[in-house]
């Protein structure tokens, strides 16, 4: 799984594997997922192979091609910045009851 974040502090994985998968289990080509996603079929095989991670207008076409089966499934997942800040806030305190445990 490749994982980046964005300027606005989005972060988005991407699952090659699972991507893959899904596109098949849909009995796509690579070619027939690009038209949907406005791209070229070679960017979809880069995806898929974790090469090169796509930007907003393909993740919008990912959604278009797949629904909701491209957040189940795992391949992507977009995540923002409230949601990563609770988990960070989460993390602390789940971190600080450990601690009063251990005392």
């Amino acid at each position: 799984m490749r994982t980046q974040y964005t300027p606005t502090g989005t972060r988005v994985a991407l699952d090659g594997d699972k991507l893959r998968g899904l596109r098949l289990s849909h009995g796509m080509t690579l070619s027939e997922v690009a038209t949907v996603v406005g791209c070229s079929f070679a960017a979809i095989g880069h995806y898929e192979r974790e090469a090169m991670m796509p930007g907003a207008d393909a993740i919008n076409g990912l959604k278009r091609a797949f629904g909701d089966a491209l957040a189940e499934s795992g391949a992507l997942v977009v995540t923002t910045m409230a949601e990563i800040e609770a988990e960070h806030m989460e993390r602390r305190f789940q971190e600080r009851m450990d601690d009063e445990d251990a005392e």
